[in-house]
């Protein structure tokens, strides 16, 4: 394998393991929102916080010049599982 190929490999592989940790982190902040939805009687679903995380989201890609849709996607994937986690920590 070229050399650069693998260097740029590299940086990429190093990237995704950032990502893994920073997803971690937030799944982190979930719970502890968890528990305090749990101790305030506050409902998991907040439509209006989810609408604004993906129009901020959305203007973020944009103004990064990468696919709304896709980042779009991806955070909708991320609210999913947050709200799964959510009711998980509501349940325990």
């Amino acid at each position: 394998m070229p050399k650069e190929l693998e260097n740029l490999r590299k940086k990429i592989d190093k990237i995704d393991s950032e990502i893994i940790q920073k997803l971690a982190e937030r799944f982190s902040l979930v719970s502890k929102i968890a528990r305090f939805k749990i101790k305030n009687n506050l409902p998991i679903i907040d439509g209006k916080r989810e609408k604004e995380i993906l129009r901020t989201k959305r203007d973020l890609a944009k103004a990064m010049k990468l696919d709304e849709l896709m980042i779009e996607k991806i955070f909708k994937l991320i609210i999913e599982e947050s709200r799964i986690k959510q009711k998980n920590d509501y349940q325990d």
